[in-house]
């Protein structure tokens, strides 16, 4: 899925001053063309503007109310998840311990390498780091795979749990990625975040220039307010969250566990 990449890479404190500025931009612009139409409408023209202000408004906070709920569910997701990928390491692991030598003793030492690739994974603010990290996990999941294909020949219930484990790892890293990178909100909702903000400023400041008064604090209060919520649903959003931390505990106790047997 398309996504607005570039936003992914700007710091949060600059994407939140370049969307209060925009904001801001519009509804100086509303007041430059409410004060120019002011002399010529009437005072009860004025009502129909209050209308549209406020049904403004009022979409744009639905909007933001629906777009962070939605952002908050997968964030949510994606904690959950990192929880029940843990679960299916540490059961690998333990039922690696059951496999006859020498694939016992490979197994343990593969999964160990897996379970540090995915607590790293986590801090990598490099894409093509991660993109590698993502490799050599897929490529560990292929080793763990050969080594179970090697006793294929005498098949027996320990082996084939030990499949199904391979198996739920191989599904949860898929939707750990797709979480993270792919199943996002669309775009075009993010794109309508902002024409909405800037429509929404727009006709207040239209409004206030048909009366001939600017209230400043609140405007930019207002501003400041769709500005930050907005951030906060693209940092969401992110790959890697800045005010947000997908929490890697689960995954650390595995980790700990796995390295004291």
């Amino acid at each position: 899925m398309p996504t607005l990449a570039f936003l992914d890479t700007l710091p949060l404190w600059l994407l939140f001053l370049a969307t209060a500025a925009l904001l801001v931009a519009g509804n100086a612009l509303g007041f430059r063309l409410g004060s120019w139409q002011r002399a010529r409408r009437a005072d009860d023209d004025k009502a129909p503007t209050n209308a549209i202000m406020g049904s403004t408004l009022g979409l744009l906070a639905f909007i933001l109310a629906f777009t962070f709920g939605m952002s908050h569910t997968r964030f949510d997701t994606r904690r959950t998840l990192v929880l029940d990928e843990s679960s299916a390491i540490l059961r690998a692991y333990q039922r690696a311990q059951f496999l006859p030598e020498p694939q016992r003793t490979e197994c343990t030492r593969l999964l160990r390498e897996y379970v540090d690739l995915r607590v790293n994974l986590a801090g990598l603010k490099d894409m093509e780091a991660a993109r590698a990290a993502v490799r050599r996990s897929e490529l560990i999941q292929d080793e763990l795979r050969d080594q179970a294909r090697i006793l294929a020949e005498h098949p027996n219930a320990v082996l084939s749990i030990f499949m199904q484990s391979l198996s739920e790892l191989t599904d949860l890293q898929m939707k750990r990625v797709r979480a993270a990178v792919w199943n996002r909100i669309p775009p075009t909702i993010e794109v309508m975040l902002y024409v909405l903000a800037f429509m929404g400023l727009l006709t207040m400041g239209y409004n206030a220039g048909l009366s001939g008064t600017r209230p400043m604090l609140p405007t930019l209060v207002l501003a400041l307010a769709f500005s930050a919520i907005i951030v906060l649903i693209i940092d969401l959003e992110r790959p890697n969250q800045t005010l947000f931390e997908v929490s890697q505990e689960p995954m650390r106790a595995v980790q700990a566990r796995m390295q004291g047997d």
